[in-house]
């Protein structure tokens, strides 16, 4: 998001104000006011990371509330998590919104407490890389897939294992409970007679009993989710399809696509919206898709991204979609008319993933930049932000990883 008008012109009078005071017409206040330039210009291009450079390479006997609003605005996130070994894949949020699980190391799975920042429980039993996890409904058990071909359902309190299953799948996998916890949906692909297809399959939750499997599509199914109600489920594959299915009937699939983009639009992130009535894809084309569940139809394109998008959801109450790019950048629209809003500043790396409690305004977002980042999506931080500089108040700048004590949930 560009400045407001009137965050430009005040901090051009503020600082020509500061410049008569100061005799600002040294090379020491010269090299200041060509670091905040370098920091805003950063930040209207989406680099997070050079514009945290250039506000921390500014003179600091100068710095005024112009370079405190900037390194707020450079991270809104209201906490941060940086375990160590964080890997960025798919993590998840406990429904309550207190317990993470996060991949490390490829291999293990931390369960880590949003409101202490402690390591609760690591599990390990995987013996390649992790690619999906996810809580249960009721936040009692966690299920996990990899790349050495198993589906694993974890005790959460005790970390004990309760079953394994082997699939066929080769990599790029992801899971997920049904709303009532019976089932489990898995996606993957595999190579049959030297080509590629995709695979679903849905198992029974509390025997790890395979109930039904299907092929689809000829390219790398990557994402897998159930409609909050439970009535369908969905994936989204980089053969440029979103196929939904009837739970009750499983027949032929509802299809979504981007068939009509010119640009490659592989798929690797889906989202259901809270009342089951919309989808949304995010694509490497860089324009995410939302569409009307049960006509099919396309309802509108999330155009401001200028890079793929890797993630995308909706928040618990269905007001938001957010989505984030491989630059880093956090983008939040309407829910209901896909309007864009804001966007948030604060990963330096691409955004893996988004999980979101089941109630709240709270949005957690894994980087590869090997972070975890929160943020509040009912507006008041970002106002705070704005206001910060507005009202001449000053901020010790950005907050180290974990540093703040807010709960995440």
């Amino acid at each position: 998001m560009n400045l407001p008008r009137w965050l430009v012109v005040a901090m051009l009078s503020a600082c020509a104000t500061n410049a008569q005071g100061q005799s600002a017409q040294g090379p020491e206040y010269q090299s200041y006011l060509a670091h905040i330039s370098a920091a805003n210009a950063s930040l209207r291009l989406h680099e997070t990371a050079e514009a945290k450079k250039w506000l921390a390479a500014a003179p600091s006997e100068y710095r005024g509330w112009e370079w405190h609003m900037l390194t707020r605005r450079a991270d809104q996130s209201v906490s941060s998590l940086a375990p160590e070994g964080l890997s960025a894949r798919r993590f998840h949020l406990r429904p309550d919104g207190n317990l993470l699980a996060a991949v490390i190391d490829d291999t293990l799975i931390d369960l880590i407490d949003t409101r202490t920042r402690q390591l609760v429980r690591r599990i390990q039993g995987h013996s390649r890389a992790v690619y999906g996890v996810r809580f249960s409904p009721d936040g009692a058990r966690l299920v996990s897939c990899s790349r050495d071909t198993t589906i694993r359902v974890w005790d959460a309190e005790s970390g004990r294992q309760l079953w394994s299953g082997h699939s066929k799948g080769r990599g790029f996998s992801d899971v997920d409970f049904s709303p009532d916890g019976r089932q489990i949906l898995f996606s993957s692909w595999f190579r049959p007679a030297q080509s590629v297809a995709g695979i679903v399959s849905l198992w029974n939750a509390a025997t790890g009993q395979r109930e039904w499997e299907t092929e689809f599509g000829d390219k790398p199914i990557v994402v897998a989710r159930f409609s909050p109600d439970g009535s369908r489920f969905a994936v989204g594959t980089w053969g440029w399809r979103v196929a939904a299915w009837s739970r009750d009937t499983l027949g032929s699939p509802i299809i979504f696509h981007f068939d009509d983009v010119v640009a490659y639009s592989a798929i690797d992130d889906i989202a259901f919206s809270p009342d089951g009535s919309k989808i949304a894809a995010a694509t490497k084309n860089g324009t995410p898709r939302v569409w009307d569940l049960t006509t099919g139809s396309l309802l509108f394109e999330l155009r401001r991204h200028t890079q793929p998008v890797p993630a995308v959801t909706f928040s618990a109450d269905g007001a938001h979609i957010v989505t984030g790019g491989t630059d880093g950048v956090v983008m939040v629209w309407d829910g209901h008319t896909g309007r864009f809003l804001t966007k948030l500043y604060g990963h330096t790396g691409q955004i893996a993933a988004f999980s979101t409690p089941a109630r709240g305004t709270t949005l957690a977002s894994l980087s590869s930049d090997r972070s975890i980042r929160f943020w509040d999506l009912s507006g008041r931080e970002h106002l705070s932000i704005l206001l910060a500089g507005r009202g001449g108040s000053t901020h010790s700048g950005s907050r180290p990883m974990g540093g703040s004590s807010r709960p995440a949930g």
